[in-house]
């Protein structure tokens, strides 16, 4: 270096303070040095030291920051040495690899923490980490693992969305098996998807072409609304052969059919009344005036929805215009009626094996009503298996709901039975502490069920709990909670023996809301 003895005094001195980190001393030689000698580049590299308190190449090293990107680094270059220069560069590379190993290393941590997830999308962001960092570690031997891995778990979720029966669901596992088409049998459980689709579809579409054998409007526009549904869906997610118009128009025209058929109906019963009248003479017109008159009073009581009262009249008119098609329509809502307005009558409601049933009004709140079978209507076992169940698991459970609802009530009668969820607790618990008794009990819904001692006894409160089976003889029926009413009336909580034939008195909530 080519510096006068002063300033090799001080350059001396600034190397000092380096290493003594006296970083203010060091600052004020260095400007010292820089007034005298402005083009001395081997100073510029110690200002560089002393600005970011590093007393060695190592240090500079150490705190990553880039050496050639320093204001000083131009000086330099330009006034310092060629050993000089290259020194510099030297720390700069050294910097650059550092900071690169740091990078890779992220970069694989990263992707083993993907690999842990085990998901398609954590695979395959790790798949793309090891690809960006080949070479290091064991990037490239992870790769054809994890490609076999994304593979497995594209293959299970394709299945889950296949088996989940959800139109949308089915197609996104298509599109997903023909995403790994070679892999294991992927071909075959894409077949099978478009299969389930189409089954789905034929399944809905018969179901809801069905209703046109129930004669019944509303059913078949409940149908036409089904079908409609599924032309959505079909529409929506462009699965093949979707046109479902001519479905619809087929129910329309069913309607049309219905309709004129009670329009006709009433035509011929009308014909017929007045060819009567002509023949029989005044006497046989009047009673026809007062029927007819009698059948546009129901009309307008059902528009006041009075329809108890309707469904008395039009009960008597037998085939007098379209009063049949007329009560039938209205049964529902006379039914509520007679409830709310008769809370402790017996109702009639339902059949039974040729019997009419009739039921007793127990509680009307909220527009609902509780109501129990007035005959025991059954026999069965509470359950044929076990000495100590609950009811939802219990063979009176699905006596009740499978069997005897299906049987006792029609279509038009179940859509007014409510489903009612019930908590359900068998004998045993009923002797534990009641902390223990609440940790035992469990839910179920159901159309029908059987009222529970302690309801019983709260609904009847005159402790009349006798019964009649539909023979008119005396007998005893199941309660919920796994006991029984003798045939005196008394509650047998003692020793119930569930495998034991006892009488199925049902129990139904109703919905009250007139539509």
């Amino acid at each position: 270096m080519n510096h006068n003895a002063s300033a090799q005094s001080l350059i001396t001195r600034i190397e000092m303070f380096i290493q003594q980190e006296n970083w203010s001393s060091a600052r004020t030689y260095v400007e010292q040095v820089l007034d005298e000698e402005p083009e001395n580049g081997y100073v510029y590299f110690l200002k560089m030291l002393v600005e970011r308190k590093a007393k060695s190449d190592e240090e500079l090293i150490k705190a990553g920051r880039s050496v050639t990107a320093d204001q000083n680094y131009p000086q330099i270059q330009l006034f310092g040495p060629t050993e000089l220069v290259d020194r510099v560069d030297r720390i700069e590379k050294q910097i650059l690899t550092n900071e690169d190993v740091a990078n890779k290393n992220r970069i694989y941590l990263q992707a083993k923490d993907y690999v842990k997830e085990n998901t398609v999308e954590s695979v395959t962001k790790a798949i793309e980490c090891f690809q960006s960092i080949l070479g290091w570690k064991d990037a490239d031997s992870m790769i054809p693992g994890l490609l076999l891995k994304l593979k497995d778990l594209k293959y299970e979720n394709a299945y889950q969305h296949m088996i989940s029966d959800d139109f949308e669901q089915m197609v996104k596992a298509i599109d997903e098996f023909k995403d790994i088409i070679n892999w294991k049998d992927s071909e075959a459980k894409m077949a099978e998807c478009k299969e389930r689709i189409q089954t789905k579809r034929d399944t809905i579409l018969t179901n809801a072409l069905k209703k046109i054998d129930t004669k019944k409007v509303t059913k078949i526009e409940k149908g036409i609304d089904e079908i409609n549904d599924l032309q959505y869906i079909v529409n929506k997610l462009h699965l093949e052969n979707g046109d479902y118009s001519s479905d619809i128009q087929k129910c329309r025209d069913a309607i049309q059919t219905i309709q004129a058929k009670r329009m006709n109906i009433g035509k011929r019963v009308a014909a017929g009344a007045a060819a009567l009248c002509v023949a029989a003479g005044g006497l046989l017109f009047g009673e026809y005036m007062k029927t007819n008159s009698e059948y546009n009073s129901a009309i307008a009581l059902v528009e006041a929805k009075q329809y108890g009262e309707a469904y008395e009249i039009f009960s008597n008119k037998g085939f007098f215009k379209d009063s049949i098609a007329q009560k039938a329509s209205i049964q529902n809502e006379a039914f509520r009626s007679q409830i709310k307005s008769l809370q402790t009558t017996n109702i009639p409601f339902g059949q039974y094996e040729g019997n009419d049933l009739e039921w007793i009004v127990l509680e009307v709140s909220d527009d609902k009503a509780l109501l129990i079978s007035k005959n025991v209507i059954d026999y069965a076992p509470f359950d044929e298996n076990s000495e100590d169940v609950s009811f939802e698991k219990s063979t009176v459970y699905k006596t009740l709901n499978e069997g005897l609802y299906n049987a006792i009530f029609t279509d038009d009668q179940k859509d007014i039975i409510l489903d009612t969820v019930i908590e359900t607790e068998t004998e045993e618990n009923k002797d534990t502490a009641e902390q223990d008794k609440q940790d035992e009990k469990e839910e179920v819904t159901a159309k029908l069920f059987l009222l529970s001692d302690e309801e019983i006894e709260n609904y009847f409160k005159d402790g009349d709990y006798k019964a009649k089976n539909l023979d008119g003889k005396a007998s005893n029926y199941w309660l919920r909670t796994m006991n029984a009413v003798t045939k005196d009336g008394e509650i047998d909580s003692e020793n119930p023996l569930a495998k034991q034939n006892k009488g199925i008195r049902p129990a139904i909530w109703i919905d009250l809301e007139l539509q």
